[in-house]
């Protein structure tokens, strides 16, 4: 069965704050008062270090505090425009390389996301032509589960920047801090996050860091695959080389001959999904890690061990997710728009039982992906 295109995969825009609270979400407008932790007394949100979810459009100034303080440097007033076009509104989230801010552009009259590099101290130039490359390379990848990219520039001191899509949504991180995800729902997510690594691949581009917080979902429960930054394609940038006892990508997620031999294949990023698959049905991470001080031990333990099972889960996810995680590349699926196609199976059979509450016999042709109504996670 050829893949479909995603239904209904144009990102939405929303005006709903989102903000986040110790293990659980809450939607205030700005200056409300608001518990920062059971039993706790309310406070304002600029005083509590919450950290803004993606898609909190409408509070203005709900920094951490570490973001506040950043905030201030940059000097942003609002009526100050970043390349003569982008208002800066508030920041939606930060890394360590980087700023990610909620923007409206003055010319297209739209909100966007603009990624803009931090102040680092960087005399080789390295850290800048990273993070240039990253835009080069999201932006080769044109496909509706990928976040797009529009526009780079350089701010006035200097740090370069990224204009992205605005996805209105929270990060499957920070879903998954509410536990685990049915198993209908994390196939829906894993199709999207399957095909949009099935059109990275056939441009020559490994992720290298498919992991939750790299996932965002939108409002109609789309999920977005974001951050190239660790990518590697082919034709853009020169090869970084990996420094011996570091791992590059997350440990929870990371592929063991990634982690240990540097290896970047799209087998790598199979791993990955199917570890981020394993994470959103069990809620956690297949394998337990002891740290950054540990992170090689772990990585290369998986190569000798099977994955974990998975209880309570149906079969036929159960397997897939086994398949990915297999310690050797070989007996990984071959690629990621297989895995795909095998998870439309899985959610179109577990959709038909959810909605009739029969068991489909073997081998019956699933209902297509456009007869299921938009209210329902698209296929």
């Amino acid at each position: 069965m050829p893949i479909q295109p995603t239904v209904g995969a144009q990102t939405r825009r929303t005006s709903s704050p989102t903000a986040q609270l110790p293990g659980r979400y809450c939607d205030f407008p700005w200056n409300t008062t608001i518990p920062t932790r059971a039993g706790a007394e309310p406070t304002r949100p600029a005083e509590t270090g919450l950290r803004p979810l993606v898609g909190g459009q409408s509070c203005k100034v709900a920094f951490t505090r570490r973001a506040h303080r950043m905030g201030t440097r940059l000097g942003m007033q609002a009526e100050r425009l970043l390349g003569d076009r982008y208002r800066l509104d508030h920041i939606a989230g930060h890394g360590a390389m980087a700023t990610v801010f909620s923007a409206h552009d003055t010319v297209l009259k739209r909100t966007v996301a603009i990624k803009l590099f931090g102040r680092r101290h960087d005399e080789t130039g390295l850290l800048h032509e990273r993070f240039h490359r990253e835009a080069l390379v999201e932006a080769r990848v044109v496909h509706p589960n990928v976040v797009t990219v529009h526009d780079i520039g350089e701010h006035e001191d200097g740090r370069p920047y990224i204009v992205m899509d605005f996805v209105a949504g929270r990060s499957l991180a920070e879903i998954l801090a509410d536990g685990p995800v049915a198993a209908e729902r994390t196939a829906v997510i894993g199709i999207g996050i399957a095909r949009a690594l099935a059109a990275a691949h056939a441009e020559g581009i490994i992720h290298r860091d498919v992991k939750p917080a790299n996932i965002l979902i939108d409002h109609q429960g789309i999920p977005h695959l974001t951050d190239f930054g660790l990518a590697r394609a082919r034709g853009i940038g020169r090869r970084e080389p990996t420094l011996p006892g570091t791992v590059v990508g997350s440990v929870d997620y990371v592929a063991p001959e990634q982690a240990c031999r540097g290896a970047a294949t799209p087998a790598c990023d199979l791993y990955a999904l199917g570890a981020v698959l394993h994470h959103m049905l069990a809620g956690g991470p297949p394998f337990g890690t002891h740290g950054a001080a540990g992170a090689i031990h772990d990585v290369e333990r998986r190569a000798e061990e099977d994955p974990p099972p998975l209880h309570d889960v149906d079969e036929q996810l159960a397997a897939l997710v086994r398949a990915l995680l297999a310690p050797h590349p070989a007996d990984r699926p071959a690629t990621a728009a297989e895995v795909a196609e095998r998870l439309l199976d899985v959610a179109a059979r577990l959709r038909v039982e959810r909605n009739t509450g029969d068991v489909p016999p073997p081998n019956a042709t699933p209902l297509p992906a456009s007869h299921w109504p938009l209210e329902e996670h698209p296929l």
